[in-house]
């Protein structure tokens, strides 16, 4: 199935399970007339942003989003807000982490290599991060997030940005609260 007719099915669901999403995202491939719409990773303070994303569909109901990783580049261990989905790899190969944080302390619990049709489930306090190689990935989310939780590794901090923003340790553009050290998901709720 093509990601046009993704977005238009998934335009008319309601309420959306995590099942759904996921039924949806294995029936698609990536196209043609989707590859001229996938963003390269842009540079910020002097580093590679992970991946350039766009936001494909954005309503109360469903969010979708493809990226284009930059080889090699990890993204900021994150959570997607309350917001459940799945990522699809369309192509390439993708490492996974899944992260806890418990007493203030932050764990990889598991590690996964990905290649092309795999897809991940996240639910709503999963922490996890990604990095690959000519990879390229569809995220389809119940809900359009809100906002996310991004963990800064070097500085020990967690950060909850807009849902518009990245998974990366962010400027000042769309920051709503820092928190020294790290929190767990249901310590910010």
């Amino acid at each position: 199935m093509q990601i046009a007719t993704l977005i238009e099915r998934c335009r008319g669901l309601e309420d959306p399970t995590l099942s759904e999403l996921i039924a949806q995202l294995t029936e698609t491939e990536l196209d043609d007339a989707t590859r001229p719409l996938l963003r390269a990773p842009e540079e910020r303070a002097h580093r590679p942003l992970p991946y350039g994303r766009r936001v494909l569909l954005n309503s109360p109901e469903v969010e979708i989003m493809i990226a284009c990783w930059a080889d090699g580049v990890w993204c900021a261990p994150h959570t997607h807000g309350g917001s459940v989905g799945g990522v699809k790899v369309l192509q390439g190969a993708a490492q996974h982490r899944v992260w806890s944080v418990t007493n203030g302390q932050m764990r990889i619990q598991h590690e996964e290599e990905l290649s092309a049709g795999d897809i991940l489930s996240c639910g709503s306090e999963m922490i996890h991060s990604m990095c690959g190689r000519e990879l390229i990935t569809l995220h389809a989310y119940a809900r359009a997030i809100d906002h996310m939780v991004v963990y800064d590794p070097e500085l020990r901090r967690t950060f909850v940005v807009d849902g518009g923003e990245g998974a990366w340790v962010p400027d000042s553009a769309g920051v709503r609260v820092v928190h020294p050290g790290y929190r767990a998901p249901s310590e910010l709720a």
